[in-house]
């Protein structure tokens, strides 16, 4: 059961490195083309500006998938350090159950808006891409966090059955 999660893991991990390498690669070859394109051809794209937010915002989730995995997020760790390692422990456990919370309540309330989307057949102002598309890749995002984030979670009370039985040893 542990080497199938540390796979699961580990395979979560190479995806949102890919898919974080793609976004900003891309991202940087658009940029450049639509600079090409406005002020050496002056026939702007008009759909190079909402391609770059997508990509961005694309990037944003794999960085914060990435981030969770590997406890790499800003904390103010002032008040954490004076505690004793056992409760330094279960508190970014907590820390950890309240941010699943709050990605399944995201995950959950992406999927009115995709509904919509759906229904009224919205599509993107420049690329006319359909919205709900783009409304689906927040709910993946999101979910990708979350599996990052219950990873992590799994690490950090697997470090507080290991000092559990540091102290009865």
């Amino acid at each position: 059961m542990i080497k199938a999660v540390k796979k699961t893991e580990y395979l979560l991990e190479k995806i949102s490195q890919i898919l974080c390498i793609f976004s900003v690669g891309t991202l940087i070859a658009i940029t450049n083309i639509a600079v090409f394109f406005r002020y050496v051809l002056h026939s702007p794209l008009t759909w190079s500006n909402e391609l770059a937010i997508y990509l961005l915002i694309s990037f944003t989730f794999w960085g914060a998938t990435m981030g969770l995995l590997h406890d790499k997020f800003f904390s103010v760790d002032t008040i954490r350090e004076l505690l004793p390692r056992r409760a330094q422990l279960i508190l970014l456990s907590i820390s950890k159950i309240l941010i699943s919370i709050f990605l399944i309540f995201a995950i959950f309330f992406t999927r009115p808006l995709i509904e919509q989307a759906k229904m009224t057949k919205t599509l993107s102002p420049a690329m006319g891409v359909p919205m709900y598309l783009v409304y689906l890749f927040l709910t993946i995002g999101f979910l990708f966090m979350l599996f990052a984030n219950l990873f992590s979670l799994l690490n950090s009370l697997s470090k507080v059955g290991q000092n559990r039985k540091g102290r009865e040893n």
